[in-house]
C-alpha cells in the first residue's frame, strides 16, 4: 500500500538519464498515482547550455518511451509545465510533492503559493540524488556540456594514462571521420559553420588552423604541431601573432597524453585559444571529441585531400568511447 493517491513532481527532464530515472521511482514508491510536469519550450531556463536542451516533444517522447519500457504508462501522467507551480496550487487531488536536494526550495515556494490561494500544505518527498563519476551530481547540464553520458561517466577519465593506437585503429584513422570538403574556399565553410552554428569550433593540425587564420574565420580552439607533410613550419604561429594565447603540450606520435588532455581543458577554461604540440597533434581529435560540449564541430586536415568536419554529438561521443576501450 503507498503511502500517497497522488504525488506531483517537475523538471526540464532534459536528455534523461539515470537520476531523472530515480527522481521518478522514488515517486512510484511514494504514490501510487504520479503526475510529472514537464518544462514547456517557453518556460524561462537559467542553466547552462540551455540552447542545448532538446525541445518539449522530445523530452516528452523520451519520458514516454522510458515509462513505457517499465510499464508504468497506467501509473504516470505527463503534463507540460508554464510555471514552477503546475497543478499544485490547483488541483485538489495532489497529496504530496516529489523533490531533490537541488529543487527543495522550489517545493517550499509551492506550499508559500498554496497558503496563499487558500490551500493546505503538502509534504515534500526529497529523492536521492544520482552522483556520476567523479563524485558531482548527475546533472543534464554536464551533459550538454560534453562532460559525461547520461550513465555518469567521465569522458575525461578515458585519457588519465597514455593512450596507444592499435595498428587496426591507426589504420580507421586515416579515413575521413567526418564529412570530407575537398579543397574547400572560406566562402564554403563559412556557409558550413553558418548553417551549423556550432557550440564550440576547433581545429586539429597545421593546415586547418592556418587556412582559418588566413581567411579570417572565427574558431575556438587549434591544435597545431608547426609540421606540414613531415616539414617544419611557422605558418600558425606567424599567422596568429604574439597576442595569442598559447598553451603548450607533449604529445609523442602513435597516442594521446594525460599532457594533451590537460592543454586542451586548459584553453577550454580560456574560452578561446591554441595548443602547440611538441610531438604529433593528429590524435588531437579523439581528446576533443569526448572533451567538448554536444553540437561542436571539429575540423582536422585529411593529408591530400581537404579538411573533414566532424560533429560531437551524444552518438559521436558513445561510437569513440567503445571505440578506446576496445
Amino acid at each position: 500500500m503507498k503511502r500517497y493517491r497522488l504525488a506531483a513532481l517537475g523538471g526540464t527532464f532534459d536528455h534523461l538519464h539515470r537520476g531523472h530515472e530515480r527522481f521518478i521511482a522514488s515517486a512510484l514508491a511514494a504514490a501510487e498515482r504520479v503526475i510529472i510536469g514537464v518544462t514547456s519550450d517557453d518556460f524561462p531556463q537559467i542553466k547552462a547550455a540551455r540552447d542545448l536542451i532538446k525541445s518539449f516533444r522530445q523530452r516528452r517522447q523520451e519520458l514516454e518511451e522510458f515509462i513505457g519500457k517499465q510499464g508504468l504508462s497506467e501509473r504516470v501522467e505527463l503534463i507540460p509545465l508554464e510555471d514552477r507551480y503546475g497543478p499544485t496550487v490547483s488541483q485538489p487531488g495532489i497529496e504530496a510533492v516529489v523533490v531533490t536536494q537541488q529543487t527543495y526550495d522550489g517545493g517550499r515556494e509551492i506550499n508559500t503559493k498554496r497558503e496563499l490561494v487558500g490551500m493546505g500544505p503538502l509534504p515534500l518527498i526529497k529523492a536521492e540524488m544520482v552522483t556520476d563519476q567523479e563524485g558531482k551530481y548527475l546533472s543534464s547540464t554536464r551533459i550538454r556540456l560534453g562532460e559525461i553520458d547520461r550513465e555518469g561517466r567521465l569522458f575525461q577519465a578515458l585519457f588519465q594514462e597514455r593512450y596507444d593506437l592499435s595498428p587496426s585503429q591507426k589504420e580507421e584513422l586515416r579515413k575521413p571521420q567526418g564529412t570530407l570538403f575537398r579543397f574547400p574556399r572560406a566562402l564554403d565553410l563559412r556557409l558550413v559553420i553558418a548553417a551549423v552554428r556550432p557550440t564550440k569550433l576547433a581545429l586539429v593540425g597545421d593546415v586547418a588552423v592556418g587556412f582559418f587564420l588566413k581567411n579570417g574565420l572565427a574558431f575556438d580552439y587549434g591544435v597545431f604541431d608547426e609540421i606540414i607533410g613531415r616539414k617544419s613550419t611557422a605558418l600558425v604561429t606567424g599567422l596568429a601573432g604574439s597576442e595569442a594565447w598559447v598553451v603548450p603540450a607533449d604529445n609523442p606520435a602513435g597516442g594521446v597524453t594525460p599532457d594533451l588532455v590537460r592543454a586542451l581543458k586548459q584553453v577550454q577554461g580560456h574560452h578561446r585559444g591554441l595548443v602547440k604540440v611538441r610531438g604529433e597533434e593528429d590524435l588531437a581529435v579523439l581528446p576533443l571529441v569526448m572533451l567538448l560540449p554536444l553540437g561542436s564541430l571539429i575540423f582536422y586536415g585529411q593529408p591530400g585531400q581537404g579538411l573533414v568536419a566532424l560533429s560531437v554529438s551524444e552518438a559521436t561521443k558513445r561510437y569513440y568511447r567503445s571505440w578506446l576501450e576496445r
